[in-house]
């Protein structure tokens, strides 16, 4: 299967807003250490916390499918996608 590039899984979401939201974060934090990546998500966590409970579900299947986009998940992958299960 092809890898869908992440911004047209975004786009599928329907979620414009979130769209517009990453494009506008991802140049601010795609230049950043991978060992960056653990800490900032620990820093986003309580934001996310606020979802209501009917938007976790959505967030959470489409972050699953982030990670899952190249048909491989990797470690890193693998641990952001348990941390913000684990905190929602």
């Amino acid at each position: 299967a092809k890898a869908v590039p992440l911004i047209d899984l975004l786009e599928r979401s329907g979620d414009r807003a979130l769209v517009r939201e990453v494009r506008h974060l991802h140049p601010l934090v795609a230049g950043l250490d991978a060992r960056a990546r653990l800490p900032l998500l620990e820093i986003c966590c309580p934001a996310l916390q606020q979802l209501s409970v009917s938007q976790r579900p959505p967030f959470i299947a489409l972050l699953d499918q982030l990670a899952r986009a190249d048909g491989v998940i990797s470690p890193t992958e693998y641990c952001l996608t348990r941390l913000v299960t684990a905190h929602l």
